[in-house]
């Protein structure tokens, strides 16, 4: 009995060590460093990159939208824990690793996320017609703070509505 019970214990120890290892970097509650999210489509308005990274000013946010539609704000530290938060309400760390493609599908949409953490940890994720749980609901909460900020920023609604979200 001894020996069966060490050798289950051995075996789920492994078992735990295995998994654990695939779901992506723990959070560490290290600082973001740069976050870029990329989506890619068949029309213009699903075509954009956005971008937030540290300069040695502080804070901003690039938004390379269709047709050259391109901006970049400063941001305050509040619209940095905000990214941070919505980073974390949505497990986009279990995303780390992601990358299939579905070579069956001719016409479609792709994505890609890095983020990037002072403590040198890194989110890379990317899918060409295949998605990670949650993406539907993390890509909206993404493109919404954006929004929120270029709004902010005095760009209106008129140039949004191309940007296949509003």
């Amino acid at each position: 009995m001894n020996m069966r019970f060490r050798a289950c214990a051995a075996l789920l120890l492994t078992g735990l060590l295995v998994f654990t290892s695939c779901a992506g970097p723990p959070r560490t509650g290290a600082p973001l460093e740069r976050f870029s999210f990329s989506h890619s489509g068949m029309s213009t308005g699903s075509i954009y990159t956005l971008t937030v990274l540290r300069t040695d000013g502080g804070w901003k946010m690039k938004a390379d939208l269709f047709c050259s539609h391109e901006y970049e704000f400063p941001m305050s530290q509040e619209d940095v824990r905000r990214l941070t938060q919505l980073i974390d309400s949505h497990e986009l760390w279990k995303w780390n690793g992601y990358d299939r493609a579905d070579r069956h599908v001719h016409d479609g949409e792709g994505f890609d996320l890095r983020i990037w953490f002072e403590d040198g940890q890194e989110i890379s994720a990317s899918g060409e017609n295949s998605f990670p749980a949650g993406y539907r609901a993390a890509e909206d909460a993404v493109k919404t703070f954006f929004i929120e900020i270029m709004e902010t920023n005095g760009i209106k609604k008129s140039i949004l509505k191309g940007w296949n979200v509003l």
